[in-house]
C-alpha cells in the first residue's frame, strides 16, 4: 500500500477528456463498513492525526486510524430520531470536538475520551 491520501475532485474521472488535467485516485484505505449507501459528510481529523470524527446514528463515531477500528461513540442524546451532524471540528489541543446539528439547530461539545 502507497502512502498518502486521495482527494476526490468534483469531476475528477477519467472520462473528462485530455482537455481537464485532473487525475482519478483509487482510495488506498477505507474505514468502516462497505456496501452502504448512506452518505457522510463533515468528517474530521483530530490534530494528532490518529483519530478520525464521522457522523453516526445519535451522534459522531470516532476512529482510530491506524486500526481503522471505532474507539468511541458520542451521543446527541438519548436514544430517538437521528442527529444530522453534518459538521465536525476538533479544539486545536484535540481535547474537545464540536458536532453540528443543522436539523435541530444545535451545536454539541463533547470531551475527547482519549
Amino acid at each position: 500500500m502507497r502512502d498518502g491520501v486521495a482527494v476526490y475532485l468534483p469531476g475528477s474521472s477519467p472520462d473528462r477528456g485530455p482537455s481537464h488535467p485532473y487525475r482519478s485516485f483509487e482510495p488506498t484505505a477505507a474505514i468502516g463498513p462497505t456496501g452502504q449507501s448512506r452518505d457522510t459528510e463533515g468528517m474530521a481529523f483530530g490534530p494528532d492525526g490518529k483519530t478520525l470524527a464521522a457522523p453516526a446514528g445519535q451522534g459522531l463515531l470516532l476512529w482510530n486510524v491506524a486500526t481503522r477500528k471505532p474507539r468511541a461513540i458520542l451521543l446527541t442524546g438519548p436514544k430517538g430520531p437521528e442527529s444530522t451532524v453534518r459538521d465536525v471540528a476538533f479544539s486545536p489541543d484535540g481535547r474537545l470536538i464540536a458536532g453540528n446539528d443543522t436539523k435541530h439547530h444545535k451545536v454539541y461539545l463533547w470531551k475527547n475520551p482519549e
